[in-house]
């Protein structure tokens, strides 16, 4: 194959066949092969079309690494929502944890304060029976 810009700067090559078949083909068929054989006529209008293949090439490859990226920051994202959520679940679970532990604490100063009353009040009763 051919590149297209070899062609459209030389079609020598090409000419030179589309001259050797023109007396034995019909008028129709040798009208529809002169642009092939005459493409460097064509050059500004085919190598610009190439240079917009080759523009629009590099916009999908662009867009395609955009798009590759907007996916690895949506997954980076939904990542961090996912580990906040185990972070808040977590987070409740260590304050009722504390809330319960705060409660038991309460609960045994209670009891210290009953028993430490008791015990002075048993002081004090042994205390006045030894007198």
């Amino acid at each position: 194959m051919i590149p297209i810009e070899r062609l459209v700067l030389d079609a020598g090559p090409i000419r030179a066949r589309y001259l050797d078949v023109t007396g034995y083909l019909p008028v129709g068929l040798v009208s529809m092969l002169q642009p092939v054989a005459y493409i460097v006529f064509h050059q500004l209008e085919v190598l610009g079309t190439q240079a917009r293949i080759e523009r629009r090439s590099a916009q999908r490859s662009q867009a395609e690494a955009a798009d590759k990226k907007a996916a690895e920051e949506q997954s980076k994202y939904a990542a961090l929502v996912s580990k906040s959520a185990d972070l808040e679940t977590r987070l409740e679970g260590l304050r009722k944890e504390r809330d319960e532990l705060q409660s038991a604490l309460e609960a045994k100063i209670k009891d210290i304060a009953d028993v430490e009353a008791l015990s002075l009040e048993h002081q004090r009763k042994s205390g006045r029976r030894r007198t």
